[in-house]
């Protein structure tokens, strides 16, 4: 309705124009016997005349399709609008939705993610989503992961704490389950989102080990095996901080001097002396 109104309202206007040209060129050709002002009137008359034909021809010259208008979708084919109406987003929907950000309809997608040729007019090649992989990842990540000088650790614990878990296994005996280098972040309930300064106080920061019970994962004990940097005054401002805090959530800390063996009876001594009775 709003196109017919709109060439509806073009062509009174044209015909508006005509008359107003005509009558400046008729009406003073008439009065004055086409002398006098008449020789001046009649060429602007005929260059408004002119003008209007100009833009009429100018308004209905063929345009040209911006784009290629969409191949049309099999009746009994998947459309987008029968998409739109399934309770919830599919594999095919959220393809539909995601080639509508690339430029390409999603009449085309559907017909070509249902096994149904496109058309040549179309000229769109279309490329169906390639499901990634852990065992293969993108060639632009290969290739940034590539670049980078990561390589693996030759073991996971340091001497002193692979020496300290070892007796730490034998102390337990399969009565607690044994984490290493759990965050402080991980030990603490959620902060609140505002909390910032408090979030960024224990973000980076870990222990060395952590007991838990094996039926509730109830926090237990958190020991850490200090080394010669441990020294340090960074270091001790770390360890004074860290301590407080196991002081405030209400887990004992204990910590082990580094050396190359510890006594599992030792350790499992040092152990019961610093875990409360539960309840």
């Amino acid at each position: 309705m709003t196109r017919r109104r709109r060439k509806g309202g073009s062509e009174d206007a044209f015909g508006v124009i005509v008359l107003v040209g005509a009558l400046v060129v008729l009406v003073p050709a008439i009065r004055d016997g086409l002398l006098g002002l008449a020789t001046v009137v009649v060429p602007i008359g005929l260059a408004i005349v002119v003008l209007a034909l100009i833009f009429r021809i100018w308004r209905d010259r063929p345009r040209q399709a911006a784009a290629w208008s969409p191949p049309a979708v099999s009746p009994g084919g998947t459309s987008a609008e029968s998409l739109k109406t399934r309770p919830a987003e599919t594999m095919e929907a959220r393809a539909v939705r995601q080639r509508l950000y690339q430029g390409v309809s999603a009449e085309q997608w559907v017909a070509h993610y249902d096994g149904r040729a496109v058309t040549e007019s179309a000229q769109v090649a279309i490329v169906p989503p390639q499901e990634t992989t852990a065992s293969t990842p993108p060639a632009a990540t290969r290739t940034a992961v590539a670049n980078l000088p990561y390589a693996p650790r030759p073991s996971f614990f340091s001497k002193s704490e692979g020496a300290f878990f070892t007796a730490l296994q034998s102390a337990v005996s399969g009565r607690y389950l044994i984490f290493s280098k759990v965050r402080l972040l991980d030990l603490c309930q959620d902060l609140p989102w505002h909390e910032v300064a408090a979030f960024n106080r224990i973000a980076q920061k870990h222990v060395d080990f952590v007991l838990c019970e094996p039926a509730t994962f109830r926090l237990v004990a958190a020991m850490e095996v200090d080394g010669s940097s441990h020294r340090l005054r960074k270091r001790v401002e770390r360890d004074e901080f860290v301590g407080d805090l196991f002081r405030q959530i209400g887990v004992p800390l204990i910590r082990f001097p580094a050396q190359g063996w510890f006594d599992p009876h030792q350790v499992g001594q040092r152990i019961r002396m610093a875990v409360r009775p539960a309840g």
